[in-house]
């Protein structure tokens, strides 16, 4: 599987649809492309494992829980924050924000993805745990592009 860089395609816009709907279908699309990373990362996991290699290992885990996590709070953001008094249409500008944040969360998976795709994850990798702290500085630049995307749709609260 490979991350799926074109998430707007088959979707029209925010301003195409009730900003709840749409909303769900972009966050469903960075989910799934959140469970490609998994995968690619519990391959890791598994050789770490198999190797006893306990310090790569943990950077690993700390790595896949992040990215759990942040695939949990994606998954689960209509119970948390959709609410029905948002207005049905954006302004303009924000659906052009929310459109910046999204292939910016976009371009950030691709980065990881292409780091996890390099990693033989062999016991002779020495670079193995510096391309998992740049995996994980992506993440949390990820966490910050979503909740930028949070402060966009708040604003659109009633």
């Amino acid at each position: 599987m490979s991350i799926n860089s074109n998430i707007y395609d088959d979707f029209d816009g925010y301003n195409a649809y009730q900003i709840a709907d749409a909303e769900k279908v972009i966050r469903q699309r960075h989910s799934a492309n959140f469970s490609t990373l998994i995968e690619k990362i519990e391959g890791c996991e598994k050789k770490a494992r198999d190797q006893m290699q306990i310090k790569i290992l943990e950077k690993i885990l700390a790595v896949k829980n992040r990215m759990t996590r942040m695939k949990k709070e994606v998954d689960e953001r209509d119970a948390v924050f959709m609410t029905f008094n948002l207005k049905e249409k954006l302004a303009r500008v924000d659906e052009e924000k929310l459109r910046e944040v999204d292939f910016r969360v976009v371009d950030l998976m691709l980065k990881s993805e292409q780091i996890l795709d390099s990693l033989t994850c062999a016991e002779k990798d020495m670079h193995i745990i510096e391309k998992f702290t740049t995996v994980n500085t992506h993440l949390r630049e990820m966490e910050e592009q979503c909740h930028e995307r949070v402060k966009v749709l708040k604003k659109e609260i009633i």
